[in-house]
C-alpha cells in the first residue's frame, strides 16, 4: 500500500513537470515565430537601404535577433531532453 502511495505521487510530479516543460516550450516557439518574422522584417528593410550608418544598424540588429533565436532554440532542446 505505501509503495502504490508513493508511486503515484512520483508519478504526478513527474507527469506535471512534463506538462510546465511542454507549456514553456510552447511559449518559447510562439517568441521564436515573433523573432523569426521580426529578423525576416529586418532583413527586407536592410536590402532596400543605401545609407551606410543605417545599414550597420540594421546589421547589429539582425545579429542581435538572430543570437537571441539560438538562445531560445537551445533553451527548448534542453526543456524538451528534461522530458524525456
Amino acid at each position: 500500500m505505501e509503495m502504490a502511495k508513493i508511486l503515484t505521487g512520483l508519478w504526478t510530479r513527474d507527469s506535471s513537470r512534463t506538462l510546465q516543460n511542454h507549456a514553456r516550450c510552447h511559449k518559447i516557439d510562439e517568441l521564436l515565430e515573433k523573432l523569426q518574422q521580426k529578423q525576416e522584417r529586418l532583413e527586407r528593410k536592410l536590402a532596400h537601404e543605401h545609407r551606410h550608418t543605417t545599414r550597420r544598424q540594421l546589421k547589429l540588429a539582425i545579429a542581435v535577433v538572430s543570437l537571441q533565436r539560438k538562445k531560445g532554440l537551445a533553451r527548448r532542446m534542453e526543456l524538451l531532453s528534461d522530458t524525456e
